[in-house]
């Protein structure tokens, strides 16, 4: 694997998963997290604890960056984009359904989460095909 290809994808996977962090949790999601205050840490706390919520965009995006590379990338088509977003969207969103198991979350709350999860690993998926396509002869 390029060093240098790999690289550029993990930096654009990791600004995607945390751009579009930002617009699901900071702008969409907000009246739903205002509604369930007393569910979530203080803003001040929660601003403490930022740097934990960069390492894990940053493990998201190193495990998606590996995966596409070491096993997609050469042979990519649009359905495969599709698939390995569905895939590891599926796989972070079954997180959704067991924080409403084991905490007092509203199930709606779940399902948003689940369904824009989905959607930013279709986005980041996206990325990583259009940054890692062969080059044309």
């Amino acid at each position: 694997m390029n060093a240098k290809r790999f690289l550029i994808c993990l930096i654009a996977a990791f600004v995607t998963i945390s751009a579009t962090d930002y617009l699901i949790h900071q702008v969409i999601l907000v009246p739903d997290y205002m509604a369930t205050m007393s569910l979530w840490r203080t803003e001040e706390t929660m601003n403490e604890h930022m740097s934990w919520i960069f390492i894990g965009e940053l493990i998201v995006a190193l495990g998606m960056t590996m995966l596409w590379l070491r096993g997609f990338a050469e042979r990519a088509t649009m359905n495969c984009v599709f698939g390995f977003g569905l895939s590891t969207g599926m796989l972070l969103s079954a997180y959704a359904a067991m924080f409403y198991a084991v905490m007092p979350i509203p199930g709606l709350l779940c399902v948003k989460w689940a369904l824009y999860g989905l959607l930013q690993t279709m986005l980041t998926s996206a990325v990583l095909y259009m940054l890692s396509r062969p080059k044309a002869a």
